[in-house]
This record gives C-alpha cells, sequence and structure tokens, in this order.
C-alpha cells in the first residue's frame, strides 16, 4: 500500500523530521535501503533491454540509455523502440510491463526524493514529506516564527499565521509503515524478474510459455486486463 496521510488524531504530537530519529527505526531504515540498492539493477535491465529492441546488444546501447537522467525520457526512447520493433499481443505484453515499471519507479523515487521523520506516538512508522514542502517550512520557520531573517527588522507574524505555518506542514506529512516498504521491495525484485524473463522471451524466438509466464505475473496480468478493458 502507498503511503497514507497522517491521521488527524496525530497531528499534535511531538515529531523529527529530515531523518531525525530514523536510528531509532533500523528495520525501517534497512528496508527502505534495500529500495533504494536494488534500483541500479532495475536500470541495468531497462538498459538491456533498450538494447535487444535495437538490436544492439553491446556497450553502446546501455551507454545511452543510461546517460539519459530523466526517468520520463528513458521510458521515451524505450517505448519509442518498441513500437517500431514489437506488434500484437507481444507490443501489449511490454506495454503491461512498462505500466508496471512506471508504477514502481513513481514509489521508489519518493523514497529517493523525499525527507523521512519519526514520531514517538507512532512507533511502526516513519513519518515523510516531499523534500520541497520541508525547505518552504524551514524557510517559514526561520523568517516568520524565529525571525531570524538575514537582514532588516523582524517579520510580525500573529499566533494565528503561526498556527496555519505548522497545521500547513502537518497536512503535508505523510506515513509509512513497514508492511508498506516490504510490499515496495517485494514488487522491485518482482519487477526485476519479470525484466530479465521479458529480455530473455525477445531473445530466444519468444517461447510461449515464457509468454504466458509473463502475462500471468500478478502486477502484468492486471495492466493487461485494464488495458483490454476488462477490469
Amino acid at each position: 500500500m502507498p503511503r497514507q496521510p497522517l491521521p488527524r488524531k496525530h497531528r499534535k504530537a511531538s515529531y523529527g523530521i529530515a531523518s531525525l530519529g530514523m536510528d531509532n527505526r533500523p528495520k525501517m531504515a534497512s528496508v527502505i535501503g534495500q529500495c533504494l540498492m536494488h534500483w541500479p539493477s532495475i536500470e541495468l535491465q531497462m538498459a538491456l533491454l533498450l538494447g535487444v529492441l535495437l538490436g544492439a546488444t553491446n556497450e553502446a546501447a546501455v551507454a545511452v540509455y543510461l546517460s539519459l537522467r530523466a526517468g520520463r525520457v528513458r521510458n521515451d526512447a524505450i517505448t519509442a523502440a518498441a513500437n517500431v520493433v514489437l506488434s500484437g499481443k507481444e507490443l501489449e505484453l511490454f506495454r503491461a510491463i512498462i505500466d508496471f515499471e512506471r508504477s514502481v519507479e513513481a514509489q521508489r523515487n519518493d523514497l529517493a526524493h523525499g525527507c523521512f521523520g519519526t514520531m514517538d506516538e507512532l512507533p511502526d512508522c516513519v513519518l515523510w514529506m516531499e523534500s520541497q514542502h520541508v525547505a518552504n517550512f524551514m524557510l517559514d520557520f526561520w523568517n516568520k516564527i524565529e525571525h531570524s531573517t538575514p537582514t532588516g527588522p523582524p517579520i510580525p507574524t500573529s499566533q494565528e499565521e503561526r498556527d496555519k505555518i505548522y497545521e500547513q506542514n502537518i497536512s503535508r506529512m505523510f506515513i509509512y509503515r513497514e508492511k508498506d516498504i516490504r510490499e515496495l521491495l517485494s514488487d522491485i525484485l518482482a519487477l526485476w524478474r519479470t525484466l530479465g524473463s521479458f529480455i530473455y522471451f525477445l531473445r530466444n524466438s519468444r517461447p510461449e510459455n515464457i509468454y504466458n509466464q509473463l502475462c500471468n505475473e500478478p502486477h502484468v496480468k492486471t495492466a493487461l486486463l485494464k488495458t483490454r478493458g476488462t477490469i
């Protein structure tokens, strides 16, 4: 399950953000680290897949893919190649796998580009906020609550405005439970296996048993059913 908004009943509790207290959540920190550590293997599989689609299984094809920094650009490149090389059920299968990859990548990117924290009232969870929102809160805190502006007189701030700043910060806070992170790790590993099987399928005369195996992978199966309009 993806991250969930911080429950309202906990919005008055004290907390630490920007990784403060993560040493008190060693199991969750470990699983988060595994999610991030496994992702380069996904990028490698995607690079190899592009090489297979281009008929250029060499270092150049991998280097080209890995040189593309933006995920959207990478997906556009590999999709463009697939649209030319594949057709029919094979193209349909490719698109289902890419839907799976994009879904997992979006969740992984949140882990990589957000800030974590903890709350004593939620010992089985970690807090998460988008990095930009943390930065915005810190600027408001410095300039409007602490009045520590680098130049000029302090900015007068009413208690109402202070409360608004805190409430806005809390409203942008989410929680991850350990099972949420473990589900993402499981999805990353499933994606790695799926990409490897699809590469094998394309390189080995496209055997029907591998095709059926890929179609029955739960995430791919769901994407196929959506594409076919059956769910």
